[in-house]
Formats: structure tokens, sequence, C-alpha cells
């Protein structure tokens, strides 16, 4: 079974530091490795991870905040060099976010900010396994001190590594069983 795996992080991508060499590493794991990448479509590192994999041959679903395609082109442009298809949710950010993690077997953070944060908290409370692309920023680097200090232990898997081929290794290892 092909792997659904969501890329969250940062939309603004004057927030992240140079992290295109591990942007490409990640893209040809995951592309290696048969996943599905969902993302966010609106722009930021989610587009980067969707457009690399998407140029190496590999399947993107965008998840769009919007109700159409045609409000979506309206409001950020035609992103059809990112996607191979696209769902319209209609609800907004935060109904955007809970369809992209729901719709994930894992997700996959790259720095990012409070957007990032509630992909993080939806995925930790659904249990959805989460990878950190650790050094990239953000709060990718911050978040498992943040749940440390939570009184809830959902046994939630949380990998964390800076290597992405490392990384997308553990979570299918972890959705396999074999971890």
């Amino acid at each position: 079974m092909r792997r659904q795996i969501a890329i969250i992080g940062s939309a603004k991508l004057s927030f992240i530091s140079d992290i295109s060499s591990q942007i490409e590493e990640l893209a040809k794991a995951l592309v290696a490795n048969d996943c599905i990448v969902l993302a966010g479509s609106c722009g930021g590192v989610g587009n980067l991870v969707a457009r690399s994999v998407y140029l190496h041959g590999g399947c993107t679903i965008g998840i769009s905040p919007c109700a159409s395609s045609r409000e979506h082109i309206d409001k950020y442009g035609d992103e059809s060099n990112c996607f191979s298809s696209f769902i319209y949710c209609g609800n907004g950010f935060k109904g955007r976010n809970v369809v992209l993690v729901q719709s994930s077997d894992a997700v996959i953070s790259i720095c990012g900010q409070t957007g990032t944060l509630n992909e993080l908290t939806i995925a930790y409370d659904s249990t959805r396994p989460i990878g950190l692309l650790k050094n990239t920023g953000g709060i990718t680097d911050t978040i498992e001190s943040i749940i440390s200090n939570l009184k809830v232990d959902k046994k939630t898997p949380i990998i964390n590594n800076q290597d992405p081929h490392k990384l997308v290794n553990d979570i299918l290892q972890i959705l396999s069983g074999t971890r």
C-alpha cells in the first residue's frame, strides 16, 4: 500500500533559512519510497517539497482551503506545477489543516509557525506519526519541548532527524510496524 505523507511547515518562505538541499533530498526519499505527498496548497514549504516530488515523477495532492479551483486560482494562482490533484475543502485554513492531517498516514514537519503548530497538535491528538526535519527552525525545532510539558501522553510516535532519507525510512518503519 502506498503511504500518504503530509508535508507541513512554514507558509512564509522568508521565515526559513536555506534548506533547499534538505527539501530536495526529502523529495527524493519520498519518491524512492513511492509515497503520495499531501500539502496545504497555498505556497510555502509544502509546495516546495510537492514541486520537487512532482518533478521527480511522484504523486502529489494539494489540499486547498478554498471551495473550488476558480477560487483557489484567484487567491493563490495556478499550482499545477506542484500537484497531481487537488482537494477543495472550502473550510478555510483551520479546516484545511484537519483534512490534510486526517488524510495522511503520517506528517513531516519542516520549520513552521502557528499554522504548523495547529497541524502538529492535530497530528498529535490523532496519534499520526510525526517526523520532524530537525535544524530547519521554527516550531519543528521546539515542538518536542512543548509536548513534554503537556500532561497527556497520546503515544504518538515522534521521530526527529536532520537526514531526510533516515527520517522517511523511520516513519515508514513505524507505519509498517517494524520499528
